[in-house]
């Protein structure tokens, strides 16, 4: 009879590894749970990057920066932005009562020419600058109309701009804040709002409403170097 029973020592040692694996299984759900709620954090997070920036895109959308005009001691900067909209552009319209603020971005370096930042008073008339700078004559040294861009957008604008430097794609501009591409000369202009839809574009798996996107008509030229 005593033969037929378990020895003392061995209960001990099955009640332990049936504990280990037990503690074993909460273990590795609890793992599971962790990593799920961690996902979910970084998407939740994602998502308020992205009210974030487009709320403050949003508060830039009356903005517009104009590249490579020559900086003078004294200057008046509202005058230099005129002579541009009005003898550049054609734009007899654009006057002073139009431009609220007017300003050079960052620190003063020898040898550079800062951006100017304009913040029209109406959308309509900075949408209108900004439709007409295909129209500005090419001349030395070349100035450059262009939007007002958040840190995360204009980034992902000049990473698209180096791709087209590297000739992976045709052409690069942006329209309302968003950055748009041109695989080729007759494809279908692609808005690229992160850098996702940036690598998708060049192996051609993005699939977008293209209604709202006008061709460029090659107006990726008048782009400056800024990001």
């Amino acid at each position: 009879m005593l033969k037929q029973c378990f020895p003392v020592n061995q209960r001990p040692k099955n009640q332990t590894s049936e504990q280990f694996n037990v503690l074993k299984e909460q273990l590795e759900d609890l793992k599971a749970t962790l990593y799920n709620q961690s996902e979910e954090k970084k998407a939740e997070s994602a998502k308020n990057r992205t009210r974030i920036d487009d709320i403050e895109q949003d508060s830039k959308m009356n903005n517009l920066r104009f590249a490579g005009i020559p900086e003078e001691e004294g200057e008046d900067l509202q005058s230099k932005v005129l002579v541009i909209t009005k003898e550049k552009l054609n734009l007899q319209s654009i006057s002073e009562s139009d431009i609220d603020l007017c300003f050079c971005l960052g620190r003063a370096v020898e040898g550079k020419n800062r951006d100017i930042l304009v913040r029209f008073q109406s959308r309509d008339k900075r949408n209108l600058i900004y439709q007409c700078r295909r129209n500005m004559p090419r001349e030395e040294p070349p100035v450059y109309i262009n939007e007002d861009l958040t840190l995360i957008r204009s980034k992902l604008f000049y990473d698209a701009r180096c791709k087209k430097k590297s000739g992976r794609v045709s052409a690069v501009w942006t329209q309302e804040g968003t950055t748009v591409i041109k695989i080729n000369e007759s494809s279908e202009p692609l808005p690229i709002k992160t850098h996702s839809d940036l690598r998708d574009a060049l192996y051609g798996n993005l699939n977008t409403n293209l209604s709202d996107y006008e061709d460029s008509d090659a107006n990726e030229e008048t782009v400056s170097d800024y990001n």
